[in-house]
């Protein structure tokens, strides 16, 4: 082959390369956002909420919301989703619930349990018992990472542990969906360690995170793998499937619940941004799906809370006729955005159908927020 020949070849092969990389690197700067961020809506009808702070997720359970929290500069120094890994840091988390009707929040004490109680993600589930309320949490122990599973009597102001769930499949656990007392579907976020490999598993796709599942006799598996980001999850109204959000494919991938606990795939949502904790409106089976939409502040802000990062809340809902015309099963609206100047970095949302309001938090807030009259099933 002469010189011209293989300049020719070369080009070609690159034009060729480029053609087929350009709907992935689209996709991933429609997803990643370097330079987006999000208007001012509706952030005027919310109000802040003394007490909790640091609250990364949250769930409605009837008339009262669970929150896992913790300390701002607590999070700044121990926190492995973002790569905070400072030992020396020994302050405990919290978990509050908030009581809808009467506007109180409260401290749960913790009881039958020591150690490391560093907050994730979280779920709740009711029980046949009137007033008993399963709950998990994902603690991300200085000694590595496991599921604390506890039982709460509503109307009291603590939580009683019952079991501490570690397992070579819970490796890096960010998410959980309590199916009963002991059974529970949970995202691995990574498969990766090190910084550096985590970084390029990030932000790169790669689709090598899972959600992994454990039944009722304990035994751990996994339900579903090939996952970029696996990050909340959250159970359907009808406990028949499954909602993932994987981060870093801005997707919601909806799965029907199989008997042996695996998930198959029924219906893809596909989202702009960084989507984070998701939750379900009981009442009309909608989905609230939260997230940063701007990567390179979000890690920003992780390192300095006084960097603005922008996020939105949207809501993921059946379309119209003429949609569905065209194929489109699924739409998602936004009901809530801000660009970081009254808070910053909101990472969950959920709605309490009876008041029509909903409690927004995020990993590094100082409060959480009550919000009125921003949520309509046609908004």
């Amino acid at each position: 082959m002469g010189l011209k020949s293989f300049a020719q070849f070369t080009g070609a092969f690159c034009v060729l390369v480029l053609a087929l990389a350009y709907p992935f690197l689209k996709r991933t700067y429609e997803i990643l956002g370097p330079f987006k961020t999000a208007p001012s809506l509706n952030v005027n009808k919310c109000q802040p909420i003394q007490g909790p702070a640091a609250c990364e997720t949250l769930v409605v359970l009837e008339d009262f919301a669970y929150l896992a929290c913790g300390n701002v500069n607590a999070r700044l120094k121990w926190w492995p989703p973002v790569s905070h890994f400072d030992k020396k840091e020994n302050n405990n988390d919290e978990a509050y619930v908030y009581d809808f009707k009467t506007g109180e929040r409260s401290r749960l004490a913790i009881k039958k349990f020591t150690g490391d109680f560093r907050l994730h993600g979280m779920s709740a589930f009711p029980s046949s018992k009137k007033g008993k309320v399963y709950l998990a949490f994902v603690n991300h122990k200085r000694t590595g990472s496991c599921i604390e599973l506890f039982e709460h009597q509503t109307g009291t102001k603590e939580i009683i542990h019952t079991e501490t769930v570690c397992d070579p499949l819970i490796k890096h656990p960010n998410s959980i969906a309590l199916v009963s007392a002991k059974s529970f579907y949970v995202t691995n976020y990574l498969r990766s360690e090190g910084q550096a490999y985590q970084a390029f598993e990030i932000f790169t796709r790669r689709k090598w995170s899972n959600v992994a599942f454990r039944n009722e006799d304990g035994k751990v598996s996994v339900a579903i793998d090939g996952l970029a980001g696996a990050n909340g999850i959250v159970l359907s109204p009808t406990r028949d499937q499954i909602y993932v959000s994987s981060t870093s494919d801005g997707i919601v991938t909806m799965y029907e619940r199989q008997r042996d606990g695996s998930l198959r795939e029924t219906d893809v949502v596909e989202l702009d941004f960084l989507v984070d904790n998701l939750s379900v409106v009981p009442t009309t089976g909608n989905i609230l799906a939260s997230g940063p939409v701007n990567a390179r502040k979000f890690i920003a802000h992780v390192h300095d809370i006084r960097q603005p990062c922008p996020w939105k809340v949207v809501r993921i809902h059946n379309t119209t006729s003429q949609d569905k015309f065209y194929g489109k099963k699924y739409s998602a609206t936004t009901i809530l955005s801000d660009p970081g100047n009254k808070m910053s970095c909101i990472t969950t949302s959920a709605l309490h159908p009876s008041s029509n309001n909903i409690l927004l938090g995020g990993l590094l807030q100082k409060h959480v927020f009550l919000c009125s009259n921003v949520y309509n099933d046609k908004n």
